[in-house]
């Protein structure tokens, strides 16, 4: 997290510190992620001795057409969570 997320965070939490707890009950919070699912972008790296690059244990399968990703997306209250959504 950015040091000027932080800072926004720390403000918010000085601003309403002290509101009632009542004054919870009609916000809704959310957020949204996305995971990819092939192509995840991390380098795998491993050591072969000569002649060992054919083996099925030194062999990678790949994704060509870019592989997928999913968003989703999910609220929460004071009273609980809600169902997490595909988007």
């Amino acid at each position: 997290m950015s040091n000027k997320n932080k800072k926004k965070r720390v403000e918010f939490a000085k601003k309403y510190i002290n509101k009632p707890d009542t004054s919870w009950n009609n916000i809704i919070w959310s957020d949204e992620s996305k995971f990819e699912i092939f192509n995840v972008k991390k380098r795998k790296r491993m050591w072969m001795n000569p002649g060992e690059g054919l083996k099925d244990v030194c062999i990678q399968s790949t994704v060509k057409h870019g592989g997928g990703n999913v968003l989703v997306w999910e609220g929460f209250s004071k009273n609980g969570v809600g169902e997490l959504r595909e988007s």
